[in-house]
């Protein structure tokens, strides 16, 4: 057997730094394990470096503690918080880290226990001297400096000079990461320094698509052409490509400098030269000075992939100073606000003049409220952009006019800060602090934003005299009143991972259902992990193992004692109505989904819409997140704006026989996982106490060979677990390892051998049987010294030993001298007796038939076999197989170690470059990258939004969102309307059909509330409460029209059996028809009804949904 290649083999630890140790991608290690889903995102290279970081956070209040929580959740080496001002009791409303005992102590000193706490390998630590100690020697101990502070301009340029300016010990430039991230009331700006060049490797982050090469050839130009497997190659012009394993044309692998370029296909009438994009096929385009051109290369053959590369780009970045005059693009993530209302370059001048207010009176903000200081800065703001327009420099930021309205609302309200906002700053911040490394896109250089539509439009609200409290900051910019109203909202959280814990911290913030009469009612089914710990912050070492909603409610109520949380562990769906129920749904304020999956935000957003409750929506993958409000009447449903469609899978041909991606081959593992470990231990099980429902299994397999194949199977593993040693699970992990990566390849090589051809029928052209997606395999060959094999071995027979509770061997040195000890020989391969399973590939199981010398399998063949299980004498003795129900995340099961053997067992079979055991982990463990940052700043919009519904706003006042971090994009836009019925054709109906009324959503229903009807009585009155409507056929909903006697009421009458029904049916309660042919009536005082509709000129109809209101409890 080849060598591994270097991907997939451990180094020696002595060679390896401690970062390269403890991020070893082919090893499980507690790092890995903890950061396992940020790894997903970041990537091994970007933790290692990230784990060297030392970092400074100037300013401890929202905004610093927030950045501060996910940065050390990233794993930075060091985080020192510098924050010498004493906590003040509305510091709490923002920063989650305190509590009224620690008012008065220094912000720093007060966060530290709590954000030191998050994760034991950073270190945190407090800068004593506070700012007054900030210099140039103490900027160089840090690799970045984030300033969440008030501080005085001209400190700030200081600053930011040096960490520009800064070089090695070498006297190389060394720039250090300076980044600002300031809230004002309702509007945040964001400053990033990266320093005079930055280099970017990586820019948007997303994983590399490699094609696989289906053919190639010069065209009449003389042009290189590839096509690729794929349906799409999705290069663009000019990406840097490198081909690799080409047969023929050898003289192209790994040739440097290539690129691609696409290619435009001609079409229609010669002389009108029309084109159109040829999305499998590119253009190769050699580097000016290669030695090789297209006209040189050899002849192809088969085989190649194409493996694209990111081209590097550098970012110019000014130092502070300079950038507040000429700051090249102001961003806002509203394209409204920015285009129509200018409002970056607008705030820009709120800003400027609010620094320029502090030089003015000694580094003070102006008081709150303060109107006489508002329209300071406005003159002050008209006064700097004068000023700017004195200097004639295009490049220095100038507006036509100063907005007063602008620069009111910002100063009115510049001491307060939202904790909505905190959050947002603090994971964008942070998230940019990783892009130091060069992986990804930094903001450039200046972000603005701000929620001036929370705002009242008569100014600020008068404050009370009971003094300050923890809900300071949003009293004052909502009044008291409002503050109340949250505190007495009952809002549903569903899940409590990452997302909800987000929630459950700003919901104790913000003082929602913070009393007596409001409520959190939070639910999730799952237990707390240890890869939770790297994002789903409220949890610790100690939590592991507890239910995830009980212990994040604890620790948000440690935050607010005052919130008003209820802790559930039961999943929402229809099996659960009886427990979420109609008085549960109907006392709701709103719904908060922090949900991993698609069709459980399908159900709530359901339920939402039935019961007319809003809905709080948000998702992340990595670095990218969306937000939506749905709210009833005004918006679309969250179902309504999805296309849920389930994508492709893998064909099973590609996976039983041809894979050509590592994916195939990780697929193909998890599938022998079950083969092995999963389904025979069932099966055995099944045997012990009731052999029937296996036998009845069996004969659903397909013919006698199948049958007599799977019983043979079962009878074998019967006879070696009534052994029960470690020396039989050695044997049967030996056998596993000779059938699927030795006896199967040579089967599979017999009946299609490497100079096999096929001829296209269309065509009539012959090509080679193994090209494009069809690499040809290798058999693997039985090597004690192989490390990959014996890997696989040392992994099989522990999950046996598992299965049959043998005690296993942890020791791979003492398996190895067992499994010598045992000298296992394979057995002597022979022809095959029956073809490969090559599903959707007719041709060629055609032609492995013709090959087939099959022995015949009859009916008796098999009877006698079953007659040989049901007389076993060993069932006495079998004990109970243990089922592996595979679990990623435990590192002591084998069960990702087996899986990342075999599936690199099948790659090197085929020649495909082995996965490392984390990327296995990944793609086996369906596991969603997942970083802090992105869902820190996703549930930081959300929360806002939260305040536009209790504050009854209008449509274009709400906000949705997507955003991706990896590439600094940041979209907020008006949530869609809801989707309107209309007319349309009916194959069904062969007619049009109207809507009634028209231009009806999926908020209206048509609500019968007229007692417990009769049949007939429904039927009479429906029409004077619905337009003129009549129903046609009356069903519950849920419940196919086409049931047959299974209808309430119907006009349709093809038989006897149903005209009877019906006219029965006429005169009894709905009810007792219900009962009757549905079953019990359901718990709640009313049914929904389905059914057809006709107007009354008796054309087809549809109609809102149905509530049948039967009784009154």
């Amino acid at each position: 057997m080849a060598n591994v290649p270097a991907a997939a083999k451990p180094c020696s630890s002595s060679s390896k730094s401690s970062a390269e140790r403890a991020f070893d991608e082919n090893h499980s290690s507690k790092q890995m394990d903890l950061y396992s889903r940020q790894i997903g995102t970041f990537g091994v290279e970007t933790m290692r470096k990230l784990v060297n970081l030392n970092v400074l956070i100037v300013g401890l209040q929202g905004v610093g503690a927030e950045t501060a929580k996910n940065l050390i959740l990233a794993g930075p080496r060091r985080v020192t918080l510098c924050d010498n001002e004493a906590v003040r009791i509305q510091d709490l409303g923002t920063n989650f880290c305190l509590d009224p005992s620690l008012v008065g102590v220094s912000r720093a000193r007060a966060s530290m226990k709590m954000l030191a706490e998050l994760n034991e390998y950073v270190s945190v630590d407090v800068l004593e001297g506070g700012v007054a100690s900030v210099n140039a020697e103490l900027l160089s101990q840090y690799g970045a400096v984030v300033v969440c502070k008030n501080i005085p301009l001209s400190v700030l340029r200081g600053w930011s000079d040096i960490c520009h300016q800064h070089v090695d010990a070498a006297g190389k430039p060394a720039p250090i990461l300076f980044l600002m991230a300031l809230t004002r009331g309702v509007t945040a700006a964001i400053f990033a320094d990266f320093g005079p060049s930055h280099r970017i490797t990586d820019p948007d982050g997303e994983p590399l698509r490699v094609n696989v090469i289906e053919s190639m050839h010069l065209n009449e130009d003389g042009q290189l052409i590839v096509e690729v497997v794929a349906d799409q190659h999705g290069l663009d012009d000019d990406t840097p490509i490198s081909l690799e394993e080409i047969e023929g044309a050898t003289e192209l692998n790994g040739l440097a400098g290539l690129t691609a370029r696409r290619v435009f296909d001609p079409y229609g009438p010669p002389e009108e030269k029309n084109t159109r994009l040829n999305p499998k096929r590119f253009r190769v385009c050699f580097p000016p000075d290669c030695e090789v051109s297209a006209a040189q290369i050899g002849t192809y053959t088969r085989g190649g992939i194409v493996t694209p590369h990111k081209k590097a780009t550098v970012l110019s970045f000014l130092p502070l100073g300079q950038s507040v005059v000429t700051p090249g693009s102001l961003n806002h993530p509203h394209p409204e606000k920015l285009l129509l209302h200018q409002r970056a370059p607008q705030l820009h001048f709120a800003y400027l003049a609010l620094w320029e207010y502090q030089a003015n009176h000694g580094g003070a903000l102006p008081p709150l409220h303060d109107k006489q200081a508002a329209e300071e800065c406005v003159k002050l703001a008209t006064s700097i952009l004068e000023e700017h327009r004195s200097k004639k420099n295009d490049d220095v930021v100038t507006v036509e006019e100063i907005d007063p309205r602008v620069i009111r609302q910002t100063v009115l309200y510049a001491q307060c800060e939202l904790s909505g906002i905190c959050a947002f700053l603090g994971g964008v911040v942070a998230q940019e602090i990783v892009k130091r490394f060069g992986k990804y896109t930094p903001v450039h250089q200046w972000l603005y934003l701000d929620y001036f539509e929370l705002l009242s439009e008569n100014g600020p609200l008068p404050m009370p005299d009971t003094g300050a409290t923890r809900y300071f900051n949003q009293i004052a910019i909502f009044g008291e009143e409002f503050q109340k109203k949250l505190s007495e909202q009952k809002w549903f959280l569903v899940g409590c991972g990452a997302l909800g814990c987000e929630f459950l911290k700003a919901f104790a913030l913000m003082g929602v259902g913070c009393s007596k009469t409001g409520l959190i009612h939070v639910t999730d089914m799952d237990r707390i992990e240890l890869s939770n710990l790297n994002r789903q912050f409220l949890f610790r070492h100690k939590d592991v193992g507890q239910p995830k909603s009980v212990a994040a409610a604890a620790a948000a109520k440690v935050m607010n004692p005052k919130l008003n949380a209820l802790s559930d562990e039961t999943r929402v769906g229809p099996d659960t109505e009886d427990h979420f129920n109609d008085q549960f749904w109907n006392s709701l304020t709103g719904v908060c989904n922090a949900l991993d999956n698609v069709e459980a935000r399908r159900y709530t957003d359901s339920r939402c819409v039935f019961f007319e409750k809003p809905l709080l929506e948000s998702g992340t993958m990595g670095t990218k997140a969306h937000s939506e409000v749905v709210v009833p009447h005004m918006t679309a449903s969250y179902s309504e704006q999805k296309d849920n469609a389930p994508k492709g899978g893998i064909p099973m041909c590609t996976l039983r026989n041809f894979p050509h991606l590592i994916e195939h081959c990780i697929e193909w593992a998890l599938a022998k996982f079950s083969d092995y470990f999963v389904d025979p231990a069932k099966e055995l099980n099944m045997m012990k106490t009731d052999r029937g429902p296996f036998f009845a299994g069996v004969t659903k397999l397909g013919g006698p060979d199948m049958q007599l194949e799977k019983m043979e199977s079962i009878l074998s593993m019967l006879q070696k677990v009534v052994k029960r040693n470690y020396d039989t699970c050695i044997e049967m992990a030996f056998d596993v390892f000779e059938k699927e990566f030795s006896k199967t390849i040579r089967d599979l090589v017999y009946f299609f051998p490497e100079t096999h051809e096929v001829t296209d029928k269309e065509s009539g052209i012959t090509r080679p049987f193994w090209s494009g997606a069809k690499r040809f395999p290798q058999a693997a060959t039985f090597d004690m010294n192989d490390e990959l094999q014996l890997n696989f071995l040392f992994c099989a027979a522990n999950l046996y030993a598992t299965m049959m509770n043998v005690p296993v061997v942890r020791d791979i040195k003492v398996f190895a001298e067992r499994l010598a000890a045992l000298k296992p020989t394979p057995a002597e391969w022979k022809p095959p007796s029956r073809g490969p399973d090559l599903f959707e590939d007719k041709e060629a199981a055609s032609a492995a038939a013709k090959k087939v010398e099959a022995k015949k399998v009859t009916m008796m063949d098999v009877m006698q076999c079953k007659m040989k299980l049901i007389r076993f004498d060993g069932f006495k003795e079998l004990p109970e197989m243990q089922v592996a129900d595979f679990e990623k995340d435990d590192d002591t099961n084998f069960h990702v170690d087996f899986l990342t053997a075999c599936a690199n067992l099948r790659a090197w079979n085929y020649r495909i470059k082995l996965a490392t055991r984390h990327g296995v982990k990944m793609i086996a463990g369906k596991i969603i990258p997942a970083i802090a940052t992105t869902t820190a700043m996703i549930t930081g919009l959300v929360s806002l939004e939260l305040y536009k519904l209790a504050l009854n706003l209008k449509l274009e006042s709400f906000c949705c969102a997507n955003i991706n971090l990896a590439i600094a994009s940041f979209q907020m836009f008006e949530p869609s309307l809801p989707k309107k019925a209309v007319r349309e054709y009916s194959n069904d109906d062969l007619d049009y059909v109207n809507p009634i009324p028209d231009g009806f959503t999926c908020w209206d229903r048509v609500v019968v509330d007229e007692g417990d009807l009769t049949v007939q009585e429904f039927v009479d009155k429906f029409p004077s409460l619905h337009h003129g409507v009549t129903p046609e056929i009356l069903v519950p909903q849920g419940v196919d029209t086409d049931m047959g006697n299974k209808v309430l009421y119907s006009t349709l009458l093809p038989t006897k059996s149903l005209r009877e029904l019906v006219e029965r049916n006429k005169s009894r309660k709905i009810t007792e028809v219900y009962e009757e042919l549905f079953g019990p009536l359901p718990a709640q005082n009313y049914l929904i009804l389905d059914g057809s509709w006709e107007t009354a000129d008796m054309s087809p109809a549809k109609i809102p949904l149905v509530k049948y209101v039967f009784r009154h409890d």
